[in-house]
């Protein structure tokens, strides 16, 4: 049940802004409300959703959601195992379905761009002693635009442009990035099998992988 005293407001980014969707899901740190929802425009919510959501607060800073993805072909599913972080218990989460204090979105404000954005706001919160729930019940429908290969590996070169995802794997692009680009093959198969041991989305995903780290590699400053 929803706490009388806590007012809440609903974020969802859209490009008529003419702001990144970093900077648009920030406009919550100006908020007058408590507590900042947040969800995609490609997902669809029960109408009680924002009641699960919210019954979890002030107890806890972060509240994710579950995001139930109705794949429609097989590249979709490749470009979420990459996108989406991981709960232990394997479900998807990202701010397509999530909820933080305002003042948490203050002292951690989302990255100016336009991908990776939440991923780099979920990696900066779980090294400091937020309380995070996740909540199975209080779910989103999601849908994708990833419907052909063609785009599949245009978005994983997006992510790549992004410089996103993986601190280790910067790092090391950043230091040695011709060891990077020569490792790249290795790197990209041993990422392969972190994200999905199912042989089936091993040779899409590998790809895809591989895609993601040339981008990075063309993105980095130092090479000339």
């Amino acid at each position: 049940m929803v706490k009388k005293n806590i007012k809440s407001e609903l974020i969802i980014p859209v490009k008529e802004t003419g702001l990144s969707i970093g900077a648009n899901r920030n406009l919550g740190i100006n908020s007058k409300a408590d507590i900042i929802l947040f969800r995609d425009s490609d997902t669809n919510a029960p109408q009680n959703w924002e009641a699960l959501m919210l019954r979890w607060f002030p107890e806890y800073d972060v509240v994710f959601g579950e995001i139930k993805i109705k794949y429609k072909n097989y590249w979709q599913y490749c470009v979420d195992l990459f996108n989406f972080d991981k709960t232990k218990e394997g479900y998807f989460i990202s701010f397509a379905n999530a909820a933080v204090k305002k003042e948490v979105l203050k002292e951690n404000p989302f990255p100016d761009k336009n991908l990776g954005e939440d991923t780099e706001f979920i990696e900066n919160i779980k090294t400091k002693n937020y309380k995070i729930k996740f909540d199975k019940e209080a779910f989103v429908y999601h849908t994708s635009e990833i419907d052909s290969y063609y785009k599949f590996i245009k978005r994983m070169k997006q992510y790549g442009d992004s410089k996103s995802n993986d601190g280790k794997i910067n790092s090391l692009l950043e230091k040695n990035p011709l060891v990077f680009l020569l490792s790249s093959p290795l790197i990209s198969f041993l990422y392969t099998l972190k994200l999905t041991k199912n042989p089936v989305y091993l040779p899409g995903l590998y790809v895809g992988i591989l895609n993601w780290c040339i981008s990075k590699y063309k993105w980095n400053k130092k090479i000339v």
